[in-house]
């Protein structure tokens, strides 16, 4: 599906070297940046069903791979979760970088 009036709002992990070098420090799995985002079509939010439950839903989010930004990962998970074409993030709602602590708007 190519939408043209699609909103994605991205929520991402950046400057988070401080917290990502605390987390390694207590996993021994390596920390990636991730992203999410909300799509906004028709005044209707777009929710994807969750691969752990058949009665939950969850927004469009992944990790980023090497050397993709956070808006070109966004843009690759609503393509490859959703069908959605679209290569306009039109608002970045703010950065996250510690459990329950918003950053940066």
């Amino acid at each position: 599906m190519t939408v043209e009036t699609v909103t994605p709002t991205i929520i991402d992990h950046n400057n988070a070297e401080p917290t990502v070098q605390s987390f390694e420090k207590k996993s021994k799995k390596p920390i990636r940046q991730a992203v999410g985002g909300i799509v906004i079509l028709d005044n209707k939010v777009l929710m994807l069903s969750s691969r752990k439950s058949e009665d939950a839903y969850r927004l469009p989010r992944g990790d980023c791979r090497e050397n993709e930004t956070p808006e070109q990962a966004i843009i690759r998970i609503l393509r490859e979760e959703a069908g959605i074409e679209t290569e306009d993030i039109k608002q970045r709602v703010g950065t996250y970088t510690k459990a329950n602590k918003k950053v940066d708007n």
